[in-house]
């Protein structure tokens, strides 16, 4: 916890130095008048929730958040920046269900190394495989040899004591080991099922073999991991990226990923799309916008209660080339934000606007690809969203002291960093 402290006050440190105490003459980078939660009303039983657990309430049950979106998700600075900072004021699980991208070849999560030898066939929301199913997580990987083999290894002082996979059932054509572990298979329902690993003690790594037991067994496929899963209270936050991802994909929605919604029960999912999708040209904008609405409804009609939290894409420009469809992109998710009447959070003008992402690269906060940000930059965003949480929060409850701390901590490292 002592490092997520020294984590969080490095980033107030940047927030501070960018915004509060830049000369008048200069341009702001970041535009914190802006950094609010629109709609925050929409969250309002998330806020009471939250300020049940900031008061130490007894009985108050965990918030459960999925975050799903594109690589500035994937990548795991900007969603575990988020995680951090909530978990810090309200406790909980350490790090939620995610995919082991690695295997599709994407990114390994931040913090964790994830290795395997074995070969794997695998599915995405951007590389779609008709014998493959994808759900919530938005990736699936499927196995080819007669044994693989994952291995886990969280990077750093963290240890590992448990691990579950979700996978598809077993039906005793295939076996799940690990040398000296206890094992034990819960099938969810007719889709899912899961297994959780738990070691004797804990270990730097963790070693997990899929053995296919008859021939004549077909692949077989896992949709996801957690792992350290231990706590009962706070926030129980999960986090979903796939590069490529757009909203497009959400379109149809799959068997496996209504079963994982029903089975996962989100009190709050965010969604992180629209930079890939801006980069498309010729999009229909009624089109588009019914997608995002009809996402959101479909999900309302699996799990009532879930509320959601939109938020806006960052500015890019790759290749030198402002994306094709931005402002139209832009536009309808603000208008599917108003027409569904959810939450929404629009960090493309808080960081700046439009022309914004070379500001950020000057300060090393922005990938000089144009398309992502470092991981400073990613970090900054994370805690960005928590201080609109924050000040959402302190309207509903003026005596909430979340929004003081992270403020207290900022104002404090204003001299130390240089200003923009």
């Amino acid at each position: 916890m002592k490092n997520t402290y020294l984590g969080l006050t490095f980033i107030f440190m940047l927030l501070a130095s960018c915004s509060i105490n830049s000369p008048k003459k200069k341009r702001e980078l970041i535009q914190m008048d802006r950094n609010l939660i629109s709609n925050e009303q929409q969250l309002a039983s998330i806020l009471d929730r939250l300020y049940d657990l900031e008061k130490k309430k007894e009985n108050t049950a965990p918030i459960r958040i999925l975050h799903i979106g594109d690589s500035h998700v994937q990548m795991g600075h900007f969603s575990n920046a988020i995680r951090e900072g909530l978990q810090a004021e309200f406790g909980g699980s350490e790090l939620g269900f995610f995919f082991p991208n690695i295997l599709s070849g994407g990114y390994n999560p931040a913090g964790i190394n994830i290795q395997s030898k074995s070969n794997w066939k695998c599915a995405t929301n951007s590389k779609s495989d008709s014998t493959i199913q994808v759900g919530v997580t938005g990736a699936s990987a499927q196995t080819v040899d007669s044994i693989s083999n994952i291995q886990f290894a969280f990077k750093g002082l963290s240890k590992i004591k448990t691990v579950t996979i979700y996978h598809q059932k077993l039906d005793s054509l295939f076996q799940i080991r690990c040398d000296g572990a206890v094992i034990q298979t819960i099938d969810n329902k007719q889709i899912t099922a899961y297994t959780t690993i738990t070691l004797p003690e804990e270990a730097s790594e963790i070693n997990v073999e899929i053995v296919r037991l008859t021939a004549t067994a077909n692949q077989f496929s896992i949709y996801g991991v957690s792992m350290n899963q231990l706590k009962t209270e706070g926030i129980d936050y999960h986090a979903f990226g796939v590069s490529g991802n757009q909203y497009q994909f959400f379109a149809t929605l799959s068997p496996l990923f209504k079963a994982q919604v029903e089975d996962l029960q989100a009190d709050l999912i965010i969604f992180s799309l629209g930079s890939n999708d801006a980069y498309r040209k010729n999009i229909d904008s009624v089109t588009y916008q019914k997608t995002i609405n009809q996402l959101i409804s479909e999900i309302r009609k699996l799990v009532p209660k879930t509320k959601f939290l939109i938020t806006f894409p960052p500015d890019t420009k790759y290749d030198n080339k402002r994306p094709d469809s931005e402002k139209l992109v832009l536009n309808c998710i603000q208008q599917a934000t108003k027409s569904m009447q959810v939450s929404a959070w629009d960090f493309h003008s808080i960081m700046g606007g439009f022309d914004s992402n070379a500001n950020w690269q000057e300060l090393n906060l922005a990938s000089k690809d144009g398309l992502h940000l470092s991981k400073e930059g990613y970090q900054i965003e994370g805690a960005l969203l928590n201080i609109a949480l924050a000040k959402a929060l302190k309207n509903k409850y003026p005596k909430s002291k979340w929004f003081a701390k992270t403020a207290e901590t900022y104002e404090k490292s204003i001299s130390k960093i240089k200003l923009f």
